[in-house]
């Protein structure tokens, strides 16, 4: 975990992980939300910080 302006983040390895991981379900799949919930109980953020922070850090990789 990463502190940033006084904020907790999520080092961007892990995003990009856990975003290949959700790439792997079909959306809506009721897995992702689990996978999700468990991550940011890892990382002791929220869900919503979570998926922010890991489309923003897919948004600016271009694979």
């Amino acid at each position: 975990m990463m502190v940033t302006g006084g904020r907790l983040s999520v080092p961007p390895e892990s995003l990009v992980g856990l975003r290949r991981r959700l790439d792997t379900m079909p959306d809506r799949h009721p897995d992702r939300a689990d996978v999700i919930k468990q991550a940011a109980a890892l990382y002791g953020v929220s869900t919503t910080t979570l998926w922010r922070e890991s489309r923003a850090v897919t948004a600016i990789c271009t694979w």
